[in-house]
Parts: structure tokens; sequence; C-alpha cells
């Protein structure tokens, strides 16, 4: 019988098999047998659970979300110092982004910004100047994949396009392909900026992962068009059409099929093991240094991978959760380069992963970094480290 947290609603997906399915931001499945149900499984959550958004109660999005908007700012020439200053955000998220925001804030900011300077497609910018994820175990998923298919569902079944406040879903039909953006909760504000930059992104992601032969049949918003849709026609190259039934992203199936250059089956089979690992989640009985470690290796390589955002997760102030580990005598920095040192032997000794792949995996911005670092913990490179470790192994058998 699966269990929904909150709930509690029998899934008839199921037909009575052991299922264990939390609902957070980073939705958590964890029975193999039921990988390939994950997304129709949040998909009757999605139709159980639209609840109604509560300003007092908030739901997060992270502050990553706005990356963007400074480019897009400078191109149309308008400054943003008063739009942050009335919806609470700190400039410096939109450069370095840093823990979580309110959804409310992020939706509300981008409305502003759209109608304070009478540039309706605001969102649509953001989204073509926002950087791909490049950090990270969940930025590797999808490239490491055998094909364009497989990384969409790597992408769907570790949740790494899915947030609280919404749900992508991918519907083979008729000859093709849609991604269809679902909305998780009701809310009264309008959505129409955050449904173009979400909308953009992801057709930008679809771009870098498939490469020159992958081609957008048309892209749907739910929106009204706007004066001049040939920005947005030029930028997708493919129809683009308004007043439509969900926001997305229609393509060829076939093109489901299309093989991945940087396909890595070995490797990405320990990624998603350790990934499988990290979403286990803690016990609530585990003091404060093991949650936070729990928090580093879900994060580990992203921008939410600080002190700040994983204090935000635990529902604690900076300072306080480095008191809590202080009276464990250890630091957020200490845990941090712990976890990071544990996850480059695990793949050293288990791959035979490029050293600037694991450099991205672990969160560093070149190879050098993470060899400096590397070495300061144990003595030696990396590379040093991975041939004693053969050797030792073969000594051992």
């Amino acid at each position: 019988m699966c269990r929904f947290h909150a709930i509690r609603k029998r899934c008839p997906i199921c037909s009575g098999t052991s299922v264990t399915i939390t609902f957070d931001w980073r939705v958590s499945f964890y029975d193999n047998e039921h990988t390939n149900l994950r997304q129709e499984v949040l998909l009757l959550w999605y139709e159980i659970e639209l609840r109604t958004y509560d300003i007092h109660n908030p739901l997060l999005t992270s502050s990553e979300t706005l990356l963007g908007c400074l480019e897009a700012a400078q191109e149309i020439g308008v400054d943003l110092t008063n739009a942050l200053s009335t919806h609470g955000i700190q400039a410096e998220s939109l450069v370095s982004p840093k823990g979580f925001l309110a959804f409310h804030q992020v939706a509300n900011f981008l409305n502003h910004v759209a109608s304070e300077f009478n540039y309706p497609d605001f969102g649509f910018l953001v989204g073509k100047h926002q950087p791909a994820l490049q950090f990270g175990p969940m930025a590797q998923l999808p490239k490491l994949s055998s094909n364009l298919n497989e990384a969409i569902q790597n992408a769907l079944q570790y949740s790494l396009s899915n947030s609280e406040v919404s749900l992508w879903e991918l519907k083979p039909e008729d000859g093709f392909a849609s991604l269809v953006r679902h909305n998780r909760v009701s809310y009264d504000g309008h959505l129409t900026q955050l449904h173009t930059l979400a909308v953009t992104v992801t057709f930008n992601a679809m771009r870098s992962i498939a490469g020159k032969h992958w081609q957008a049949s048309t892209v749907n918003f739910t929106h009204d068009a706007p004066e001049d849709v040939n920005p947005y026609i030029r930028y997708f190259g493919c129809s683009v059409n308004f007043n439509q039934d969900f926001n997305g992203i229609v393509f060829p199936e076939s093109l489901l099929q299309i093989p991945l250059q940087t396909s890595d089956p070995e490797l990405l089979a320990i990624v998603k093991r350790y990934l499988d690992s990290v979403n286990i989640g803690y016990q609530l009985h585990d003091d404060m240094a093991t949650k936070v470690q729990h928090h580093i290796k879900r994060n580990l390589g992203a921008n939410l991978c600080n002190l700040e955002s994983i204090a935000q997760q635990l529902d604690q102030q900076p300072r306080t959760l480095q008191r809590e580990l202080r009276k464990h005598g250890v630091t957020f920095r200490e845990l941090l380069a712990e976890v990071r040192q544990d996850v480059a032997e695990h793949y050293l000794r288990s791959s035979g992963i490029h050293l600037a792949d694991l450099a991205d995996i672990l969160g560093y911005r070149n190879v050098s970094a993470f060899s400096r670092a590397f070495k300061n913990a144990c003595g030696m490179s990396p590379e040093h480290w991975k041939r004693e470790n053969n050797r030792a192994t073969l000594e051992r058998t």
C-alpha cells in the first residue's frame, strides 16, 4: 500500500505493493520496482493535493530562480533597486544566490518589474539569460544518460525540474512528446512571468542536452499573446502559441531517442546510487551535525550547499546553527570539507571518472581547486590516492 504523507491516500497504481513517498520540494521515491511509476504517482498527488497558497505559511523556492535578472535588466536598461527593496529581496541574490525565497516574493518581484517598466516579456528575457545548472550530481544526471528520453526521465525521477510549487510531466502522444508544466498550488496572483521563465529555462536545458539535432515543434503558453511575438519565434525557432491549455514544449517523439555524446552508463549508475542514498533522509533523533551532513550531501555542488541555505532548510538562523555545531566540536566548513572528501574517495574508488567531472559534482570551480583541497585533506593528489587505493585493493585480493 502506498503511504501519502499528510493525506494517507491509497494509490490505485500500486495495487497494494509497498512504496514510501515523501512529498517535499525534492520528492523522494524508495522502491526500485516503482521507478517508472514515480511520475504517475506524482501527478496523482498533484490532482489530489492542489492547495491554496498561504502567504502566511509560504512555500519556498530557490533564490537561483532569479539568476539572469541582472543581465535582463541591463539588456533593457532598467534599475531593479526599487523592485528588490519592495519585495524584500537582497541584490546579492541576483549575483550569488544563497538559500530560499518565498514563492510569492519571486512571483511578485517579476510581475513588478514587468509592470513598472512596461516590459511584459521580462520573464522570457530572464530565462534567456539564466545559466544552466553546472555543478553537483544533479547536473550530471541528464548528460550521463544514454538518450534524451532517459535524460528527461532521470531529471523527473530525481526531481531536478520539480519544486514545491510546480511539476513537469512528459507526455508522448500521436507522434509528439510534450513537456508540460503543472502548478502544485492554487495561487491568486499572476504567474505569467514565472511560467514564461520556467518554459524558457527548460527549453534551454533541452537544447543544451540534446544539441543541434533537437528542435521544438511548438512552444505553448496559457497567457495572452504579447503585442510582438517575433522575439519568441526567433529565439525558440518554432511556432509559439498563446492562450493554450498548458505551458510547455512540444517536439517530435522520435527525438526522444537522440543519443547523447556525453553518455556514461557506468558513471550514471554510480551517481544514481549516490542520489538514492542521500534521499533516504535522517531520523528525527539524529544530532544536528548529522542533519547538516545530510543536507550537504543532498545539495552538494549546488548554490544551495552553504550555511545560509541549509540553516533555512533546518528552520534555524545561521548563527544559531553554527553554535549548535560548535557544541559537537565541528564547524559547517569542516563538515562540508569532510563530505566532499568522502564523496571524492567514493567516486575515485568505484569509477574511472575524470577529475573535471568529479570537481563539478563536488562543487569546485575547477580541477586545480579540487586537487588542492583533496591534497590538503589526505596529503596526496587525487591521482596518487587512486593509484595507491588500486594497489592496496590488488594486494588484498
